[in-house]
């Protein structure tokens, strides 16, 4: 097995054809030059690459991290990922489709050039800039899907005959009723943490979300300015909830399932438990359970603010779920 670094706070392993990257932040990026060359450190393996993990937390992919792996064929990419560098893909002529993550805001140029057995490709809503020729000589391209409007249509278009298709995002529905917000009509509820959500008004009254059935995928941040927010309903269409997709506040002094002045919120599978900074200092600080049980299956650890008094019906509760959770006091 091969390992090292490949950035400040990342590690990568290579072992029986594949390649996994962990860690936190941005990966270093690489370059190819006759004269000085500075190769991905796992570029001597690049014939015999199939596979690629990238864990989240994972915030870019590097300049040439990829350059000429012309064995790889499947890429997992966290939505943790922002950035894909200049040529990161270049000469990767085995990749059968690549899923570019719905947080990434940038595409290098030449990023996924002579990718020739790539067919279809979808520009998430997110992205803001793109680089020249990104699927230049992308021979097998027939379809590219990307946000209406967008201004891309130039540069997606070089160096291949692909169809452009332009998408129209579907905007949500939603109406407030009381401490009720509503929302629905969509596939994918986005992350509303670089703007305004459309319900920005009732950010400091809205205590109950209902999401209707449909949707399928609640974005990291999507709500997570709703500070009061104690109770959450999620329809069983809903498959993916992203990283701080809620923060659930238990307020004042009422005990609401087993809690008191705490607030929650899923951050990069950690359930963090906090004190809710609008309680006063000596306030009763106990752990519910129940409001988090709609996001139960996607954390894997907990964290717990010091002071906080974990209740016995949590503990119950985490004892019943029959859980190898770890649970640490911060």
């Amino acid at each position: 097995m091969a390992s090292g670094t490949c950035g400040d706070n990342l590690t990568w392993t290579f072992e029986n054809g594949t390649l996994t990257i962990s860690g936190e932040g941005y990966m270093e990026s690489y370059d190819y030059d006759d004269e000085k060359q500075k190769d991905a450190p796992w570029h001597n393996q690049h014939k015999s690459i199939k596979k690629v993990i990238i864990g989240e937390g994972v915030t870019s992919i590097g300049d040439f991290a990829f350059y000429w792996c012309e064995s790889l064929t499947t890429i997992k990419l966290p939505d943790s990922v922002t950035y894909i560098g200049d040529l990161a893909f270049y000469l990767c002529e085995s990749l059968t489709t690549i899923t570019i993550p719905d947080g990434v805001t940038e595409i290098g140029s030449y990023a996924f050039e002579s990718c020739k057995s790539l067919t279809t490709i979808t520009i998430p809503e997110n992205v803001t800039e793109i680089g020249d020729d990104v699927f230049n000589r992308c021979t097998s391209l027939r379809r590219i899907y990307y946000r209406a409007c967008s201004g891309f249509e130039s540069k997606l278009a070089m160096g291949n005959n692909a169809e452009l298709i332009p998408v129209t995002p579907k905007i949500p529905t939603w109406k407030v009723e009381n401490i009720k917000l509503t929302v629905g009509g969509t596939d994918k509820i986005k992350d509303y943490s670089k703007e305004t959500p459309p319900w920005h008004d009732y950010l400091k009254t809205v205590q109950r979300i209902v999401i209707e059935d449909g949707v399928k995928e609640i974005s990291a941040n999507a709500f997570s300015n709703i500070l009061r927010l104690e109770h959450v309903t999620i329809p069983a269409s809903v498959k993916t909830i992203g990283d701080m997709a809620f923060t659930i506040s238990h307020c004042g002094e009422r005990t609401i399932d087993g809690g008191k002045n705490v607030i929650w919120s899923l951050e990069r599978g950690i359930l963090v438990i906090k004190k809710n900074p609008a309680a006063k200092a000596d306030a009763d600080f106990s752990t519910g359970y129940e409001s988090w049980n709609i996001v139960e299956k996607n954390f894997k650890a907990i964290k717990i603010e010091c002071g906080i008094i974990p209740s016995r019906r949590f503990f119950e509760w985490l004892w019943q779920s029959g859980r190898d959770v770890q649970i640490k006091f911060v």
